[in-house]
């Protein structure tokens, strides 16, 4: 990667860590509630509306819903892991730049 040379650029560690964990934190909170919104809409649809044809019409976007969000299995979650991740390999890479350019004398 060809970066432009700033020498008062200045990246914070505790800024961009927190960004991180933020990006997990609400991913969590997120896909929390989207695991909770989906067994609302099985219950209502099992309990409350058990047949016809509003059952099968919420049957059908519940199963919509379900798709587009991945599954129960933790699709936000893994993604806002992944931005925390992202946020320690950006401080650990540019670490290590600074570590190879004081070490060349740039």
């Amino acid at each position: 990667m060809v970066m432009n040379s700033d020498p008062n650029l200045i990246i914070s560690d505790d800024y961009t860590n927190e960004v991180g964990n933020t990006c997990r934190d609400r991913g969590g909170n997120l896909d929390d509630a989207m695991n909770s919104y989906l067994s609302l809409l099985d219950q209502v649809a099992s309990e409350a509306i058990p047949s016809g044809a509003q059952h099968d019409a919420l049957v059908a976007f519940t199963n919509v819903a379900r798709q587009l969000y991945g599954g129960k299995t933790g699709t936000l979650k893994e993604t806002s892991k992944t931005l925390q991740t992202t946020c320690e390999d950006f401080i650990a890479e540019v670490d290590a730049d600074d570590q190879f350019r004081s070490l060349n004398g740039a």
